[in-house]
């Protein structure tokens, strides 16, 4: 800290964030326990030549110092336009609605999207989406081959088509107790159907955040640790407790209605 209470900062090595875990919480987990992490432990152990290749968060996300640090995806895990397959471009909707971009009545675009664009915290135009994936080639194509890096990247595409079938139905599925009046809709909330923005909030219904947790940390971690080469790390973190997390939810929402029967008047 300077004497008048801003901070200095100062250029750190990517070797020391590595290290450190700085760069983002689970980030560092799926990215050391994966070949890239694993060729990076080894080569500071001296047992790769200087100029192997071993890449850090910075080589791929930071290049040249850049903290812009944006990718195709995004955060949120959404992009538009929606795509052509039906049933995935119907899953996308369902998660848009419980993100708040979409009426979830209407299917029209709410005030929300207008802060998402503001931000830029999603792709919502196929050029905007491209540019980001070819910058991505671009860096992966460094160390492998161009086509090799295409066709892992468009694996992890797929994979967001199956987290986004689970994800879809869980929020149906809450979205009907809400619809049904089993879920009192919450003052805050600008519809009577779950919404992700909320998620830092506590108070909401059990079965809310069980579909908040499947969604920010489950979800996430499927699909950015398959985009991150680590298969065991997505599946056993990210996509097995996806299913574990529809699970509760089918079984919490049938003891919720079995409860909301009992306790309706002659019953």
């Amino acid at each position: 800290f300077l004497g008048d209470g801003r901070r200095k900062f100062q250029k750190m090595p990517g070797s020391t964030l590595a290290k450190n875990g700085i760069c983002s919480y689970w980030y560092k987990e799926m990215w050391s326990s994966s070949k890239h992490g694993a060729r990076y432990a080894v080569k500071e152990k001296g047992k790769l030549p200087e100029n192997a290749a071993a890449p850090t968060c910075q080589s791929c996300h930071m290049p040249d110092g850049n903290h812009e640090n944006r990718t195709a995806w995004g955060f949120l895990g959404v992009r538009l336009p929606l795509p052509e397959d039906k049933q995935w471009a119907a899953d996308r909707v369902t998660i848009l609605k419980a993100l708040g971009v979409l009426n979830p009545v209407t299917g029209e675009p709410t005030a929300r999207l207008e802060a998402v664009k503001a931000v830029d915290l999603a792709r919502l135009t196929e050029e905007a989406w491209l540019t980001e994936r070819e910058k991505m080639i671009k860096r992966c194509s460094q160390c492998h081959a161009e086509q090799y890096a295409r066709e892992q990247l468009a694996m992890g595409d797929s994979i967001m088509q199956k987290t986004d079938r689970l994800l879809a139905e869980a929020i149906e599925t809450v979205a009907a107790l809400y619809r049904d009046g089993i879920i009192k809709k919450p003052e805050n909330y600008a519809f009577a159907y779950p919404d992700f923005l909320y998620f830092m909030q506590t108070g909401g219904s059990h079965i809310d955040q069980v579909l908040f947790q499947m969604y920010m940390k489950h979800r996430m971690r499927a699909y950015q640790a398959f985009f991150h080469v680590n298969p065991d790390y997505a599946y056993w973190y990210g996509w097995a407790m996806m299913v574990k997390d529809l699970d509760e939810i089918k079984e919490l929402a049938k003891t919720m209605r079995t409860t909301a029967r009992m306790d309706k008047p002659g019953k």
